[in-house]
């Protein structure tokens, strides 16, 4: 019988090993891959890491985060399509465990449930695609739960600290990839009354998990 600290791990590894076989097999996929690795490379040459370019003409149609991220590792590791997919791959892993962590918060008490979610996740055919493309999507995926899981922490609790890492984790987002984040975070806290927050917070209306979003006012 496997170890539950090595069964944790299985997705995890699971997910190292696609991201091995796809730079071991796979090329860079153009124009998406190629472009934005060309920016990076350019930025990591230049030291310019306010304006990005490309073809040393400025390059303003993606936020620069996930270029600086890339350039961080080059400056680790060295220049190179491992260095890379190291972001890619520790992205991805975040997406996993917010993504359990989520569930744990939504479905609180059911352990069945939030077991199942990292090989839900890493046996997704989306997730098994784009965790191993260099884009910005699954670090975009990150913030997005992040913001989610600070929101639902502020509704329970009232703690305006929670709010304040909620907008930090949507500025990241911002970062990443322009405005979208604020619709993918906007529609699931639909769900959230609206209204104002009293001092005494929020508590939940019911337990149930397929309420585990509906909260009202002390």
């Amino acid at each position: 019988m496997i170890p539950a600290h090595v069964e944790r791990l299985l997705p995890y590894l699971f997910l190292l090993a696609l991201i091995c076989i796809a730079v071991a097999f796979r090329p860079l996929l153009p124009v998406d891959e190629t472009r934005y690795l060309s920016v990076t490379w350019e930025m990591y040459l230049s030291g310019q890491i306010f304006v990005p370019t490309m073809i040393f003409a400025p390059y303003l149609q993606k936020p620069p985060l996930l270029f600086w991220l890339i350039d961080l590792a080059w400056d680790i590791f060295g220049a190179s399509r491992v260095a890379a997919m190291l972001v890619i791959f520790v992205a991805s892993s975040l997406v996993i465990w917010l993504t359990t962590r989520l569930a744990k918060t939504l479905f609180p008490g059911r352990d069945d449930i939030a077991s199942r979610i990292p090989w839900l996740v890493a046996g997704s055919t989306i997730f098994v695609i784009y965790s191993t493309l260099i884009l910005f999507d699954m670090l975009l995926t990150v913030f997005v739960l992040a913001a989610l899981l600070s929101l639902l922490a502020f509704a329970r609790s009232g703690n305006h600290w929670h709010a304040v890492l909620a907008g930090l984790f949507i500025g990241l987002g911002i970062l990443t990839k322009g405005p979208v984040v604020l619709i993918h975070v906007a529609l699931p806290s639909c769900s959230i009354r609206s209204g104002a927050i009293g001092r005494a917070g929020w508590r939940r209306r019911n337990s149930s998990p397929g309420r585990a979003w509906q909260f009202s006012l002390h």
